[in-house]
């Protein structure tokens, strides 16, 4: 587990570098602190992810031909192309079993509690859309799964990188004693 301790240090650094960037580039105004700290969640249990897949094969060329298939529906079902609502239950389902739609979440709502409420909405907007969404209702035709609060996407994702470290450690005893 010494590879998640210097993988860790990595990320945060590439995190610290990226949200930098990104945020003043793109003019973001939410937090940076918070911004980070979910980007760093992300990218550890992207490190955990891969550990894992590594610790359940026997090769590089294995592990490698994985990724992508563990990769695209960490993709396809955060979001971010398709609205959670707008698909169908069974998707649905899937979605919360998925680490990137919680940090997907949890990034537009640190965005959008830095955001004024525009003023420039027509009165039918504003009935669909509650104000403290503004930004977050481009990917949420209502409220956010975790009704607004970043703090249950970070314990969310907290939770599945303690589950992908556990169970690359269960992994790698159940390879040594064979």
């Amino acid at each position: 587990m010494s590879k998640v301790a210097v993988y860790g240090v990595i990320c945060a650094l590439q995190c610290a570098v990226m949200i930098a960037v990104i945020h003043f580039a793109c003019g973001l105004r939410g937090n940076l602190i918070e911004s980070w700290f979910v980007l760093w969640l992300a990218s550890v249990i992207g490190v955990a992810l891969g550990l894992l897949i590594s610790a359940m094969v026997n090769t590089n060329e294995s592990a490698i031909q994985l990724v992508p298939l563990v990769l695209l529906p960490m993709i396809i079902f955060a979001g971010g192309f398709t609205r959670i609502e707008e698909m169908d239950k069974d998707a649905q389902a899937i979605t919360y079993a998925m680490p990137s739609r919680w940090a997907f979440e949890a990034m537009l709502l640190v965005e959008n509690s830095s955001r004024a409420v525009t003023t420039d909405q027509t009165d039918e907007h504003k009935a669909r859309v509650p104000p403290r969404y503004t930004v977050v209702h481009q990917f949420f035709s209502k409220k956010p799964h975790s009704n607004g609060d970043v703090a249950t996407c970070l314990a969310i994702m907290s939770g599945m990188a303690v589950l992908l470290l556990f169970a690359t450690g269960l992994s790698l005893k159940l390879k040594h004693l064979q």
